[in-house]
């Protein structure tokens, strides 16, 4: 099989799980792997997950973006390597946005009325 090919499989074995396991490197240089949820993905380049900003992984992250990743499912397991990068701005953006709209939902005076017949 070609790369594309293993690649296609395992991108759709990664579609079909929501738990993986992110490795980060510790201050002494050793694996730290913990298990997360993946929330999306763009094929095997980019996965998306949360983390606590302050936490522990995302001061690996910032120390040193080396990461390791797997999952598995009943097809097999499929492990990678790459950097870690943390989205912090993208991500209060996001959260504004959300406050922002959760607000202009909640406002009175712009509220629909009528009769709802089931």
């Amino acid at each position: 099989m070609t790369d594309t090919c293993w690649e296609d499989i395992a991108a759709d074995m990664l579609a079909g799980t929501e738990n993986i396991t992110l490795a980060s490197l510790d201050e002494g240089g050793f694996p730290r792997p913990v298990p997360m949820n993946r929330l999306s993905h763009q094929g095997l380049r980019t996965v998306w997950m949360t983390t606590v900003y302050g936490g522990e992984k995302a001061r690996h992250f910032l120390r040193d973006p080396r990461a390791g990743l797997c999952f598995y499912t009943e097809r097999g397991s499929v492990s990678l390597t790459g950097e870690g990068m943390l989205l912090r701005k993208r991500a209060e953006e996001i959260l504004e946005l959300v406050d922002r709209t959760e607000q202009e939902v909640t406002q009175p005076g712009d509220a629909v009325s009528g009769d709802l017949y089931i």
